[in-house]
């Protein structure tokens, strides 16, 4: 990795004729990145982050848990049982995320609760 700030740009073209490429840039700084190993790049392309949500859901006797067949993704056609799972967007709160992930896979609607 190689953090160039904006008043040293001028050391841009030294560092793409050493070999590091652009990863990405935001407001001041630029960031370049060169592998060094001999095996495929494992650099993410881009940054970013991703929150998980899960939702437990129980009968009103607290005896049976809620669990879904998985349709797409990693478990799609193992037959494994889970629980209601996905992703956050980008500014949702994860309760209401949770609650969007059991309707989209269930059609149930849920509530959040802590």
């Amino acid at each position: 990795w190689l953090f160039i700030p904006s008043e040293k740009s001028h050391l841009i073209s030294a560092a793409v004729q050493q070999g590091f490429d652009f990863h990405h840039a935001k407001p001041g700084v630029v960031a370049m990145t060169k592998w060094l190993l001999d095996t495929p790049n494992m650099i993410p392309s881009y940054p970013f982050t991703q929150v998980g949500v899960g939702a437990v859901i129980f009968d009103e006797s607290d005896q049976t848990l809620l669990t879904v067949v998985e349709k797409n993704g990693p478990l799609k056609g193992k037959g494994v049982y889970k629980i209601p799972t996905g992703s956050a967007d980008p500014g949702e709160h994860i309760g209401r995320a949770a609650e969007r992930e059991v309707w989209e896979e269930t059609g149930l609607k849920g509530r959040f609760e802590r």
